[in-house]
């Protein structure tokens, strides 16, 4: 049934599409949404709830990873300096306007990862649509304008103004890769830069790691079997794509997905223990927050729990709540379980 559902929704879109190959930020809302709304986070007066464990607590262990260029800010800082290197009257920051076209499985990964490089640098200021810059993509619409078409490699015969930016970005699923292109235009319609970029698209779902957890009742370690990536769109839904993390799904999904795979959503012990030693890879980075089982201090966890750990509330909030962490922060949260988001995904264990 979630099959058919998320078919026909993405049916619903793609016909969209068709009828306007170019999409604009207005016809899809790609705006960030807040990581936790305020009836989704567990409360006790105004306290928001933060869990954690007592010896990795405010422990980055992926802060340095973080900070690397993706293959994607690669892509898009080269095409922006050939872009500045063929214009002049430059002056201050450069206002920015982002248009996306092509598969709807990739724009949110494409449109928001090129959103947060333009938002972590001071050389540029996002902005809405200017009514020159609307006039450009009009053309675009009506196919009067090639947005990646160059006409000259080397310079151009005349001065070229770059008071404003359009950055046209456009994602394709060919059979085993991801086809992502980059065009830069300035405020006259003219193409400044465009570069092309492919990522594998193979599935990752059958990668498992080992993750030993110390028995605190006895002697010794368990061995758990962690998916190293989180569970992708074509995996969860049998389309999409292998390279991006499926979001925006409930913890029953998850949960039920996970046991319909023989396996089960990824429990706080295993997946503290992968993440402090570096195992796990993290989500695709317009993804970051992943979704773990609530703690079962009757069964999966019994064996594991440690005293300082806080993970739980009183008993009458048990069977409301899930864990959520935070890859940019780092820290975990307790959230009711009824909490989607367009940043949440997931990833199951198996013994």
């Amino acid at each position: 049934m979630k099959t058919i559902l998320y078919l026909l929704f993405t049916t619903l879109f793609v016909g969209c599409a068709d009828n306007s190959s170019y999409m604009t930020q207005s016809d899809f809302d790609m705006r960030f949404d807040d990581d936790f709304q305020t009836s989704n986070v567990v409360k006790s007066s105004d306290d928001i709830y933060d869990a954690y464990f007592f010896d990795t607590k405010n422990s980055k262990f992926y802060f340095e990873s973080s900070k690397s260029k993706s293959s994607f800010d690669l892509l898009l800082s080269d095409t922006i300096q050939i872009a500045l290197n063929k214009a002049n009257e430059i002056d201050g920051r450069l206002n920015v306007t982002l248009y996306y076209t092509g598969s709807i499985s990739l724009k949110s990964q494409i449109f928001n990862d090129a959103k947060a490089y333009f938002a972590n640098s001071s050389d540029f200021n996002l902005q809405d649509s200017s009514l020159e810059t609307k006039k450009i993509i009009n053309r675009i619409n009506a196919r009067e304008l090639d947005p990646f078409y160059v006409k000259s490699k080397n310079s151009f015969s005349e001065p070229v103004s770059t008071s404003d930016l359009i950055v046209f970005l456009s994602g394709t699923e060919e059979r085993n890769r991801d086809k992502i292109r980059v065009s830069i235009l300035n405020n006259k319609g003219v193409v400044l830069a465009t570069k092309t970029h492919f990522e594998h698209n193979t599935d990752k779902g059958n990668l498992f790691i080992d993750v030993s957890v110390k028995y605190t009742d006895r002697p010794g370690f368990k061995k758990f079997k962690l998916k190293l990536f989180p569970v992708s769109q074509r995996s969860f839904s049998g389309i999409g794509s292998n390279n991006l993390s499926v979001t925006n799904v409930s913890f029953e999904q998850a949960n039920e997905y996970c046991l319909r795979n023989n396996m089960q959503l990824s429990s706080p012990y295993i997946f503290e223990n992968a993440r402090k030693q570096k195992l796990i890879k993290k989500p695709n980075r317009g993804v970051t927050l992943e979704m773990i089982s609530p703690l079962d201090s009757d069964d999966v966890d019994e064996p594991f729990l440690r005293e300082g750990d806080y993970l739980e509330l009183v008993d009458d909030y048990q069977s409301n709540y899930m864990l959520v962490f935070d890859w940019t922060t780092e820290t975990y949260r307790i959230v009711f379980n009824s909490f989607k988001s367009s940043r949440l995904t997931f990833r199951c264990y198996k013994d």
